[in-house]
């Protein structure tokens, strides 16, 4: 799946963005998480703080799939990425904006690949965000 880093794209691309949410910290959830109690903003500019997903861990079968969308990443790029998906995640605006569009690219690219499709199935989203 990956509608939500399209959503959040058109989200951003959308004037409401611009001229109606003022807040400088965002807060991505899925629609069946609860909260319990308040969520504390432990995330600043550049440092957005995300859930850690235990099944998200680094994985050598993941290597070819993390170094075809992430080559820069080198072949240990695995090992780099974080066990976190966007949801839930506090995020700053700016940070928001500067990541959309690559999270999006992201998980398109895993999702047309038929290996990392089948490898990563239903995070593919999470992992094109991470």
């Amino acid at each position: 799946m990956i509608n939500r880093p399209n959503s959040v794209q058109q989200l951003l691309r959308s004037e409401y963005w611009r001229s109606q949410i003022r807040e400088e910290y965002i807060y991505i959830a899925e629609t069946d998480h609860i909260l319990i109690q308040p969520v504390p903003n432990r995330a600043i500019e550049g440092s957005p703080m995300g859930h850690i997903f235990n099944y998200m861990g680094p994985n050598p079968a993941h290597a070819p799939i993390i170094q075809k969308v992430w080559p820069e990443g080198g072949k240990d790029a695995y090992k780099k990425v974080q066990p976190i998906g966007p949801s839930p995640v506090i995020i700053h605006r700016r940070d928001l904006e500067k990541i959309v569009e690559s999270w999006r690219e992201t998980a398109v690219a895993l999702k047309t690949d038929r290996a990392a499709d089948a490898a990563l199935g239903w995070v593919i989203e999470m992992w094109g965000y991470a």
